[in-house]
């Protein structure tokens, strides 16, 4: 059993604010598996007690549940959060009975058809219309679960659903834990340092010190997200390009390492087929159409709509851009054709020639100290928060020694929250962590008989680890993650439901990203990037000099990034909208006909490791990072509206209206409350440079 700690965070005079912290020194996942089978047990008997139950109040209803999936989140959070960050053989394998009992737990009560009618019967109460909204939209989203859940089949029906969310839950993990692993099941070790010719210092270094913890001499490349970049990017050897590309782009395939067994084509078959026949059950067309009843945009048509709109509108400017990298690289850099693997090298070159700056020059400039001060300032500015980093013997138990923790009080010095920072790389090749960047949630804001209990959440990325005795450095591009990702942090933690019912997580999946990307948007302002730069060597800010030719390539290939985002989402939604069988390979070349323009690697198998839609919760919903890039710059620009990005007027309202409103109402509803209309395209158009200001203004 993993054991906690709750610390006081308060005098006994008020009321008490307090952390429920995990011990992680004590996770063990044979003890965890058995925990939950137990608490599994006791939920199947609550329910059937709470369904016999002629009468009940909220407290008995929301007050019960949130009690109990608290004492689950307490086993499977932490569970879930090792198999992503720090991954060993027995949590994975650990993990995956976790996930199956889940799902059979989850299908039980979500199908509990004397639960439902629990529920009904307590809408119909003199208690319900005496409720506040917020009350109220609690009950009603759960009883519209049960429904979407397949609470009105029949037993027979029941059941096979139920198989089939056990299934699909087991195949997300499969493809997930297949990915990481297949990630680390390649490596190159190199002796010849010209074969690194333009790659950045830190990218050499990582490799060096991957060479050394194997006691060889050299380099040893890997496929970590910042590896294949540094290498992509930068390296002049093409031939070396070209095979890192193709390593990258048949992860997890059935060109890859240990094809039989980490080869996700099959499951990715298997879970179109599984999503497509949980949604036939439950009487819609297709999965998208399921997938999309919880969300802004309602019909997969609406869909389509907005991603062709985009299309339109950003297409002839990717042709443009493409056209020019040819002309460039045929001119500037002896590639007479621009394959997959030149793409990402020649455009760097090309901002390079065109602009004088590059990310390997930004990087020594962000220190992860110095942005991470930055960024503090910068919510003390819009919100009035001040958070502070716990050292020594304040600070609690954490999974790996570079993990820091943080806490988070408002302008009065009253706890609002803390958080988890999981900066680096994991280089250990038995200790795996997911690729990419997230955010979660820890521990959720709730108030209780004793006190409340603040929110806690996770901050996750993949910076490139220290080396040399300096601290880490960010490239812009990893600033801008570090942004998004404490945008999700920043809905999570500040959020004041007093159920976990209402949290940021039950904002609709199509609006989650809106306060992610809004906050990218202060890393192109001048004054922000002071604030955030300190040269590692020279302990230099920014000069405005690079600072202006950083703006200046602020739109450098928007259009070629829009119409890779608009790709993959519309991969996502044909795959879900279509019927069974489905040609997965003809609907990818299909999409990839009307709206690709860079050239594609024939034995391409990125659909392999496509996380986001396999195994990340984003099935017929990738489209969502551009919904809620539209509401993000549209909110943004009532920032602008005012001459001050960082008006503290607006930016306490958008923490009222937005960020502490959470899921406590429609997001539709809140976006309204701040920006007193819904959102236009025209400002998303605008900050891509897609249109000018002028052209916005007279729409």
């Amino acid at each position: 059993m993993m054991n906690y700690t709750t610390t006081i965070e308060n005098g006994p005079n008020v009321e008490k604010l307090y952390f429920t912290l995990p011990d992680w020194s004590t996770f063990d996942p044979e003890a965890s598996l058995k925990e939950l089978e137990s608490l599994f047990i006791l939920g199947r008997k609550l329910a059937d007690e709470d369904a016999k139950k002629e009468s009940h109040t909220f407290a008995s209803l929301i007050g019960a549940s949130e009690d109990f999936q608290e004492k689950i989140s307490r086993v499977l959070g932490p569970f879930g959060h090792l198999n992503a960050a720090m991954q060993t053989n027995a949590i994975r394998e650990g993990y995956k009975k976790a996930t199956s009992l889940v799902a059979d737990f989850g299908s039980d009560i979500a199908m509990h058809k004397g639960l439902y009618r629990a529920y009904l019967r307590y809408r119909e109460s003199a208690e319900y219309q005496t409720l506040d909204a917020e009350k109220r939209k609690i009950i009603d989203d759960v009883i519209e679960d049960f429904e979407l859940n397949g609470v009105g089949l029949s037993p027979k029906e029941k059941k096979k659903l139920k198989a089939l969310n056990k299934k699909e839950t087991r195949l997300s993990t499969r493809f997930r834990n297949n990915a990481t692993e297949a990630m680390g099941r390649w490596s190159k070790h190199i002796t010849d340092e010209a074969r690194l010719s333009g790659v950045p210092k830190v990218t050499k270094d990582a490799t060096r010190d991957a060479a050394a913890k194997k006691k060889r001499k050299g380099y040893l490349l890997s496929l970590q997200s910042s590896i294949v970049a540094g290498i992509l990017t930068h390296a002049d050897d093409r031939a070396l390009r070209k095979e890192v590309f193709i390593a990258r782009s048949r992860e997890a395939s059935d060109l890859g390492p240990s094809p039989k067994r980490l080869d996700n084509w099959p499951i990715i078959e298997t879970i179109l087929e599984t999503q497509y026949a949980r949604a036939q059950l439950l009487g819609y067309k297709n999965f998208a159409e399921l997938s999309l009843k919880k969300k802004m945009v309602k019909q997969p048509r609406e869909v389509f709509e907005f991603l062709d709109e985009l299309a339109e509108k950003s297409h002839e400017r990717a042709q443009e851009e493409f056209a020019e990298l040819e002309r460039f690289s045929a001119e500037k850099l002896g590639i007479e054709k621009l394959e997959p693997w030149d793409v990402a090298y020649a455009s760097e070159k090309l901002s390079i020639a065109t602009y004088n700056v590059s990310q390997e020059e930004l990087r020594p400039y962000f220190t992860a100290t110095r942005v991470f001060d930055g960024m503090f300032k910068l919510v003390e500015r819009l919100y009035g928060l001040t958070i502070k980093e716990a050292l020594g013997r304040d600070k609690p138990s954490v999974w790996d020694p570079s993990v820091r923790f943080f806490r988070v009080f408002d302008k009065t010095g009253k706890l609002r929250a803390a958080f988890y920072a999981d900066l680096y790389e994991r280089t250990d090749e038995k200790v795996r962590k997911n690729s990419g960047a997230w955010a979660d949630g820890c521990m959720s804001r709730r108030k209780l008989s004793d006190g409340v209990q603040v929110p806690v959440a996770y901050l996750n990325c993949n910076i490139t680890p220290p080396s040399g005795g300096k601290e880490g450095q960010l490239t812009h591009y990893d600033v801008e993650t570090l942004f998004h990702e404490f945008g999700h942090d920043l809905h999570h933690m500040l959020g004041l439901s007093n159920y976990a019912s209402s949290n940021w997580v039950r904002v609709e999946w199509d609006a989650i990203e809106l306060p992610s990307q809004f906050m990218e948007n202060y890393c192109w302002n001048r004054e922000m990037l002071q604030a955030l730069s300190l040269h590692v060597d020279t302990g230099e800010q920014i000069p405005n000099e690079l600072y202006d030719r950083l703006i200046a390539s602020k739109h450098f290939q928007t259009g070629l990034a829009m119409a890779r985002q608009i790709e993959f989402a519309l991969i996502d939604m044909e795959l879900y909208a279509a019927g069974i069988p489905c040609d997965i390979d003809t609907i990818v070349q299909d999409v990839r006909r009307r709206v690709r323009v860079t050239p594609v690697y024939a034995e391409d198998r990125f659909i392999n490791t496509f996380g986001h839609i396999f195994g990340g919760g984003y099935a017929a919903g990738y489209y969502s990072y551009k919904w809620a890039e539209v509401l993000a710059a549209d909110a943004f620009a009532a920032y602008e509206e005012t001459g001050n990005i960082y008006d503290p007027v607006k930016g306490q309202k958008f923490m009222e209206e937005i960020l502490e409103a959470g899921g406590k109402r429609r997001m539709s509803e809140s976006y309204v409350a701040f920006r007193g209309r819904m959102p236009s395209v025209e400002a998303l158009l605008r900050q891509n440079g897609l249109i000018a200001a002028a052209t916005a203004e007279e729409a």
